[in-house]
């Protein structure tokens, strides 16, 4: 998993879009990608979403149970390419 937290500049597409729509799930908010069009979100129940294409409105699967495990994994990666 690689994550790039997103720019303020990710504000505008929400102002015009609003939060991301994942089925079952309290409203997310995009806040990071992959660097190859896939996003990361997350709910207000805290949990994280993955897209699972490059795309704001197609399906979601849960990436992380909680903000904090996904950067934790996000560690454990960066370490192990050091």
């Amino acid at each position: 998993m690689n994550a790039f937290i997103c720019s303020p500049e990710v504000a505008s597409h929400f102002r015009e879009y609003g939060f991301v729509e994942i089925d079952g799930e309290e409203p997310a908010l995009v806040f990071a990608g992959d660097g190859g069009g896939r996003l990361f979100a997350l709910a207000g129940s805290g949990r994280v979403w993955r897209s699972t294409t490059a795309s704001w409105f197609d399906q979601f699967d849960l990436a992380a149970s909680i903000l904090q495990e996904f950067f934790d994994e996000l560690t454990r990666r960066i370490s192990r390419q050091l």
